[in-house]
């Protein structure tokens, strides 16, 4: 195992608003072995040169430069059995300041038992080359890169439809 430093990007793509940028915390980690999935680097297993809280200053402070309160999940996977713990912390330390989404393989069914507190959205479902689209958002619209996943809000309440969440542009 390698010794890894939690990397931190901002984004305009990844948040499921229309008009939000936000932070990425990447994890590294994942059991799902998605046939052609984005990022296979990211499945690998590390430990983290850094403390839990040394990595929720780094986001805060970066949070805070991009002039943001969201904060999306992803990697890897933040719920994978040895990031459920780290990922816990976060979202109870960031989770009362921020907007977080967490982009995940695991169902929502999943996702419930876990019982997390201070998240905002989730991403849920594995990633299927199968019937995998070009992944994109616009003024009106967020669609996932392949059909099955879907957005569920933090009473768990399914978003969208068919990997497709439409804005609600009042």
């Amino acid at each position: 195992m390698t010794d890894y430093t939690m990397q931190l990007e901002e984004t305009f793509l990844d948040y499921p608003d229309p008009e939000a940028n936000a932070i990425i915390v990447y994890f590294i980690g994942c059991n799902h072995h998605c046939p052609g999935c984005h990022s296979p680097l990211l499945q690998k297993e590390v430990n983290y040169s850094e403390t839990k809280e040394e990595m929720c200053q780094r986001i805060k402070d970066l949070a805070k430069r991009a002039d943001t309160n969201k904060l999306v999940f992803l990697g890897g996977d933040p719920l994978y059995d040895k990031n459920i713990e780290l990922t816990r912390y976060f979202c109870t330390e960031l989770g009362k300041t921020h907007d977080i989404c967490i982009f995940t393989g695991y169902d929502i069914d999943y996702v419930k038992a876990l019982n997390l507190s201070g998240v905002k959205y989730y991403k849920c479902g594995k990633f299927d080359q199968k019937i995998a689209r070009e992944s994109k958002k616009t003024d009106t619209m967020y669609v996932l890169a392949s059909s099955n996943q879907d957005f569920y809000d933090s009473n768990y309440k399914k978003l969208s439809e068919n990997g497709i969440l439409t804005f609600n542009n009042n």
